[in-house]
């Protein structure tokens, strides 16, 4: 995937991503995918693009640990900027609920939306 269409896929996804965290919800991978037309297995680098060119750099909470498996109902092993697969099922739970707080408790999502010239959903 290039580094256009990860951005691009990026700023397709965010206003979602947003719209989660204002109603304090997670969303999976496919529902996530689905919103913009895409198989959920692409998600990965506009989810990392989102994480580190956009949240990181602002010092934002990590809004795409909103994105979730199914099944475990917990992000993939590359959730976190190194991965979580040193963590134990325990310590990532543990890890993911911190992170999912301060994003529920951020306040200026739509802020973020006006910045990046991103329309909310």
């Amino acid at each position: 995937m290039t580094v256009d269409l990860t951005e691009e896929r990026a700023r397709r996804l965010l206003p979602y991503l947003v719209k989660a965290a204002e109603n304090h919800e997670t969303i999976t991978y496919k529902e996530l995918a689905a919103k913009i037309g895409v198989y959920h297995r692409t998600l990965n680098q506009p989810l990392a693009y989102i994480r580190d060119k956009i949240c990181a750099a602002r010092g934002l909470p990590v809004i795409t640990c909103l994105v979730v498996n199914l099944q475990t109902r917990l992000p993939g092993a590359e959730w976190l900027p190194l991965g979580a697969s040193s963590l134990s099922d325990a310590e990532d739970r543990a890890t993911f609920e911190q992170y999912r707080e301060r994003v529920f408790a951020y306040g200026n999502w739509q802020g973020l939306l006006k910045d990046l010239n991103l329309k909310p959903v």
